[in-house]
C-alpha cells in the first residue's frame, strides 16, 4: 500500500523484498544512491510505523503510517538541497583564483580542487596547460565584462575558465 501511496504522489520506489540480510541491503542502497530508505520490519508492523533513514545525514526517524505519504516527498526535498548546498560549499571552498600560470601551476600541483582564471582560448595555450596536467573543466559566462590578463598568452582578455588537474 506505501508503495503505491508513494508512487501516486510521483516518488520513485523500489522495494527490495530479498531474503538478504538487512545489513546487506542497506548497504546495498548506499551504493546505489538511493536517498532514503524505508525499513519496515516486525516491529513496525506491529505498531503501524516505520523507521525512515536519510542518506544525505544517517539520521533515522519513526514515522505512523498515515503520515509517510506527506512526509516523504517533504524529505526528499530537503535531502536534495541539503546534498546541492553541500555541493556548493564544496565547490566554492576548493576553487582558488590564480592570476599567473605559476599560481596555477602550484595549486593544481598541490591538489587544491579548481583554479578559476583568466585565459585567452586557443589550442596553443591549452597545449601549455596540459603541459602541467591541466584541462579546461567550465567556461564562464561573463556578465559583468571584468577583463584580466590570460595566464599563458599575459593578454587582455574577458575569457574566464576553470581549470582542474587531468589524470
Amino acid at each position: 500500500r506505501l508503495k503505491a501511496a508513494l508512487r501516486d504522489r510521483g516518488v520513485r520506489v523500489y522495494l527490495d523484498d530479498t531474503d538478504d540480510r538487512p545489513g546487506w541491503k542497506f548497504n546495498e542502497s548506499e551504493l546505489k544512491g538511493i536517498p532514503l530508505r524505508i525499513e519496515i520490519g516486525a516491529n513496525e508492523v506491529d505498531s503501524n510505523s516505520v523507521v525512515i533513514a536519510r542518506r544525505d545525514s544517517g539520521s533515522k526517524e519513526t514515522l505512523q503510517v498515515g503520515d509517510v505519504e506527506t512526509r516523504i516527498p517533504a524529505l526528499l526535498n530537503e535531502i536534495q538541497s541539503s546534498l546541492f548546498e553541500r555541493a556548493r560549499v564544496f565547490r566554492d571552498t576548493n576553487t582558488h583564483d590564480a592570476k599567473t600560470l605559476d599560481e596555477a601551476k602550484e595549486i593544481l600541483k598541490a591538489n587544491a580542487g579548481f583554479v578559476k582564471t583568466f585565459w585567452n582560448g586557443n589550442a596553443e595555450d591549452e597545449a601549455d596547460m596540459k603541459e602541467f596536467q591541466a584541462t579546461v573543466r567550465c567556461i564562464l559566462e561573463n556578465e559583468t565584462g571584468e577583463k584580466g590578463t590570460c595566464i599563458v598568452t599575459g593578454e587582455q582578455t574577458d575569457r574566464r575558465v576553470i581549470l582542474a588537474k587531468a589524470y
